[in-house]
This record gives C-alpha cells, structure tokens and sequence, in this order.
C-alpha cells in the first residue's frame, strides 16, 4: 500500500469523535509544512514591519525639517506617526509569535496581547480618520478652488 501525499485528508467518520481533531484533519506529515508556512510568514512580516518603521522615521525627519505651514505637512506628518507606532507594536507582536523566540504564556506575550494590540487598533483608527480628513480636505480644494486653501 502507498503512503498518502503530504496533503492527506484522513476522511475516515470513526475517527471524528475520538477525541483527537487534529489527526482527523491533518496528516501527521503536514504539520512541519505548516510549521514553516508559519514561520515564513511571521518572518517576513517582521521584515515588512522594520522597513515600515524606518520609512515612517525618515518621513517624520523630513517633515519636521519642512515645518508645519501647511495643514497637509500637518495631517502627514500626524499619519506617519500613527503609522510608526502600529509598526513597532506589531513588530514586538510577531516576534513575540516567532517560533525561535516564542513563549508559551510568558509575561510578555500577555502584555502585548493585553494592551499594545488594542492600542494598535485604536491608533489605526486614528490614522484612517486623518486619511479621511486628508481625503475630504482635498475634495473641497477641487470642488471649491476659491472658497478652500
């Protein structure tokens, strides 16, 4: 008898309720793939996350070297530095999430998903309300060139 591919999906019904729901629904010689799959993922992400705090460092130096004369420089620079907190919370989260430095139910896993991931989504609601606030600014420059500046 041939061994199962990889993608194996063991659709036996005796096994449903015994107890073990993993095994029925993967096999055993999936889990190191998705082990990678994971590890990539959250590897790049890191990535993602340090290029995106570096940008949003060399945004905030540029625009405070502009000054704030206009609202834009004003609005910017307020986007870039929501932009740069979500990055670095979100970059302490997946590499608290990282296999090589994970901790089961450590303290500061349970510090970051306690209190920096809601603080996270809450900045990110602040940085959607000024790219609306951006958006509509420039709407009314083009609808009332005369009456906006």
């Amino acid at each position: 008898m041939s061994q199962p591919s990889p993608w194996y999906i063991d659709e036996n019904p005796s096994d449903i309720h015994s107890g073990n729901s993993s095994d029925y629904v993967y096999h055993t010689n999936v889990q190191p793939l998705l082990k990678f799959l994971e590890d990539l993922i959250t590897s790049v992400s890191i990535a993602v996350c340090g290029f995106s705090s570096l940008a949003n460092s060399i945004n905030i130096v540029v625009f405070l070297k502009e000054g704030f004369q206009s609202t834009s420089n004003i609005s910017f620079f307020a986007l870039a530095i929501a932009d740069l907190l979500i990055s670095i919370i979100l970059t302490g989260y997946m590499l608290s999430q990282h296999s090589v430095i994970e901790t089961s139910n450590g303290p500061i896993t349970n510090i970051i998903t306690t209190y920096l991931i809601p603080c996270a989504e809450s900045i990110d609601l602040i940085a959607l309300w000024i790219t609306t606030i951006i958006t509509w600014e420039r709407l009314f420059c083009i609808a009332f060139p005369l009456t906006v500046s």
